[in-house]
């Protein structure tokens, strides 16, 4: 399974954290089943002083031992499951009926009008878009009606298109995931003011190379996106039927057992850093884990990105330093190096061996195109 709701039990309390605390809770044995390269984490699972739900390699599996707990022991355990006869795969969508419309102020307006004669009809096409109109108080007032329904008359009833008499808007607007799902086509046709995208313009910038997201944008955005996409493609506004090729998914950051994210916060506040470490040291932190990975923040890591970015300033800061690369070949080696699955640590390594060889060159170009500000170090 994907996910598991509140309630469920996964039968891994070392590796779970809600069966971690179902576990302590009831005082149930704790077993470590993968272990970690990070010590300190491998460490305290063992001990049964925390969960991590990170990649590691299996332990006390039986025959599944020794393999990637999410690459290969995973597939073996699926197969081993199938031969046994109590188990299959199956892929499943969570696209179902979808609620495109809001009870909230802002939003595009649902272009519909209800006419006591005619019932529901769309607005003419020669009247769109419909634009928000003004309204003294937005807020939510918990009646289950929308604020728009405080709009004036002067907004809220127009002639029906149909026979003509009075109508009342549709007051909800569309979610914001509906309106997110087709953004990419207006991005290269932002001046076109007669329809929502230029197909010549679509022809020539989408689909896109490439998307870069979280884990949470599979199930939600991406999946919207793609559901209207495909159905452009069947009405014949678009040639393509995917708008995101390849998806970069990037992992998160975890502090404690809980991620940093937008309903839980970001747990470590940056202008708290910055009143320690360098804007580098926390450049260098981010990248000396890698893009596709769970990580677990820990300030000591911090303070060997500053020692790492104080000793490049050092180099930088000497007289006489060689001008030109010292070797050749070093912008096709990073290139290299950064096209295996944008691997940022080993980029990090690359430069410190640069630091080393004294190449200021190619160590300022390298560090500008990972995003450090190089100004602060000439």
């Amino acid at each position: 399974m994907k996910d598991v709701g509140t309630g469920a039990v996964m039968g891994v309390p070392s590796h779970d954290l809600r069966d971690f605390a179902f576990a302590k809770k009831y005082s149930l044995p704790l077993k470590q089943v993968v272990s970690y390269d990070d010590a300190t984490i491998n460490t305290a699972v063992a001990r049964g002083e925390k969960a991590f739900e990170g990649k590691g390699v299996l332990i006390n599996s039986g025959e599944f031992s020794k393999l990637s707990a999410w690459g290969e022991g995973k597939e073996n355990m699926k197969q081993w499951m199938i031969r046994k006869k109590f188990g299959r795969e199956r892929t499943t969508y969570h696209l179902r009926d979808w609620l495109i419309s809001r009870q909230r102020y802002w939003g595009p307006p649902i272009p519909m009008v209800e006419c006591a004669e005619c019932g529901w009809q769309p607005v003419p096409e020669d009247q769109l878009p419909i634009e928000l109109p003004f309204v003294k108080d937005y807020k939510p007032t918990g009646d289950g009606k929308s604020p728009l329904e405080r709009a004036p008359e002067s907004w809220l009833y127009t002639p029906c298109p149909k026979c003509g008499k009075k109508a009342k808007r549709e007051t909800d607007v569309s979610d914001t995931f509906l309106d997110s799902s087709w953004y990419f086509l207006r991005y290269p046709s932002v001046h076109t003011k007669d329809k929502p995208f230029d197909s010549a313009r679509i022809k020539t910038w989408l689909p896109v190379n490439a998307y870069i997201g979280g884990a949470e944008h599979a199930v939600l955005h991406l999946l919207y996106a793609r559901f209207v996409t495909m159905a452009l493609k069947d009405w014949k506004y678009l040639e393509f039927d995917e708008p995101f090729p390849f998806l970069f998914g990037h992992g998160l950051i975890i502090k404690d057992g809980t991620k940093m994210s937008k309903s839980k916060g970001n747990l470590v506040m940056v202008s708290d850093l910055l009143k320690k470490y360098s804007p580098n040291a926390i450049r260098w932190l981010l990248l000396s884990n890698h893009f596709r990975k769970k990580w677990e923040y820990k300030e000591e890591d911090l303070i060997k990105a500053q020692k790492n970015i104080d000793a490049i300033e050092k180099v930088l800061a000497l007289q006489g330093v060689p001008r030109e690369p010292i070797a050749t070949g070093y912008k096709d080696q990073f290139i290299k190096i950064m096209d295996e699955n944008v691997n940022t640590p080993k980029a990090l390594k690359f430069l410190l061996k640069l630091a080393k060889e004294n190449s200021k060159k190619d160590l300022l170009k390298l560090m500008s195109v990972l995003g450090f500000d190089t100004k602060k170090l000439i």
